[in-house]
């Protein structure tokens, strides 16, 4: 057993910028889901989905880490109502939603705010 090789290995993360619980219970008017801005750098646990911005919107956030508070308000624009159309709901009332899910609520807030994210079709095609 000296050279016992182990079994298992701790996931090595990059912390995510922004953290969003994925279940939870809300009133109407109170959302069931939270967005958390990650200022301290953990490393999320399982009990948050990730979420690493991408593409001009991560070298916006490089060149510009204070547009972070900015997308940090855009997120908490999101409604009760989006969150709890793309996710499911239990018979208990608990709320669940899959990355997939929370990936098809609308960034029209964010495009709006935020032209220069909008890529040129000729862009996506690259």
């Amino acid at each position: 057993m000296r050279k016992h090789t182990p079994w298992y290995r701790q996931e090595q993360r990059d912390p995510a910028t922004f953290l969003c619980t994925y279940m939870g219970r809300g009133s109407r008017e109170q959302g069931p889901f939270r967005f958390v801005w990650n200022r301290s750098q953990a490393v999320g646990t399982n009990l948050y989905l990730l979420m690493y911005p991408k593409g001009r919107l991560a070298g916006l956030l490089k060149n510009c880490p204070d547009a972070a508070a900015d997308v940090f308000a855009l997120l908490q624009q999101v409604t009760a109502d989006e969150l709890r159309g793309e996710g499911r709901t239990y018979g208990s009332g608990l709320h669940k939603i899959e990355p997939g899910e929370l990936a098809r609520v609308s960034a029209a807030a964010f495009l709006k705010r935020c032209p220069d994210l909008v890529m040129e079709r000729q862009e996506l095609l690259l």
